[in-house]
């Protein structure tokens, strides 16, 4: 797909008797280190049910995947309520499909650059088959949420919307809005969790162990 790292597709997270959405691993800015993550929903996975599993089951690259949970770690959750998202901590390194985190997103009105940019989301479909959707600009509806138009699933929840221009992330969706005459998305601009996660100081996630040797 032009202009898209296909190699660097998000995961889809298959949650037994939950739900099942997207999420994606990216490396974010925590108390000045630079920490490998893995950001969801947290209506796709949150804490209460974290606290019950010792493993996660999700899908990566097409093929079906077990993540060890580290019971020790404390779970984040201050952002988790405001913004419907959860950051896993990943205990190793060894991520070869890492996304970027577009630094564009932490300037001063930073949501208005992205207005008549062209985007696209990386989701799951039904089918738990990776796909790309495309769009054109986000409006901002509050003071974190936006809108936009990529074309989204069921099992799209968590998948970040990037920019096409840097081929960044900018937004991760949350849900879709099916009214009368009018169809749209609502994501959340990512500048304001992060931001809220390192103002707070928290201690940070609970932290999942990533099997790489067949990945």
């Amino acid at each position: 797909v032009t202009g898209v790292q296909t190699c660097a597709l998000p995961i889809l997270c298959e949650i037994i008797g939950k739900t099942t959405g997207t999420g994606f691993f990216c490396k974010i800015k925590y108390k000045n280190k630079l920490i490998p993550v893995l950001i969801t929903n947290y209506h796709v996975i949150n804490d209460n049910y974290l606290k019950n599993k010792n493993t996660l089951k999700c899908y990566i690259n097409g093929e079906s995947k077990i993540l060890n949970i580290n019971k020790d770690s404390i779970i984040y959750s201050s952002i988790t309520n405001q913004f419907d998202i959860i950051i896993i901590k990943l205990k190793n390194d060894e991520i070869n499909h890492y996304l970027e985190i577009d630094d564009n997103i932490f300037n001063i009105n930073s949501e208005n650059s992205y207005k008549n940019e062209h985007i696209c989301i990386l989701h799951y479909k039904n089918s738990g088959n990776a796909s790309i959707s495309y769009g054109y600009g986000i409006e901002q509806i509050n003071y974190y949420d936006v809108k936009h138009f990529c074309y989204t699933l069921s099992h799209s929840s968590g998948g970040p919307i990037l920019s096409l221009l840097t081929n960044k992330i900018i937004g991760i969706h949350k849900l879709c809005v099916n009214k009368e005459n009018d169809r749209y998305n609502i994501g959340t601009f990512l500048k304001f969790p992060l931001n809220d996660l390192n103002i707070k100081k928290n201690e940070i996630i609970i932290e999942i162990k990533v099997n790489l040797d067949d990945i």
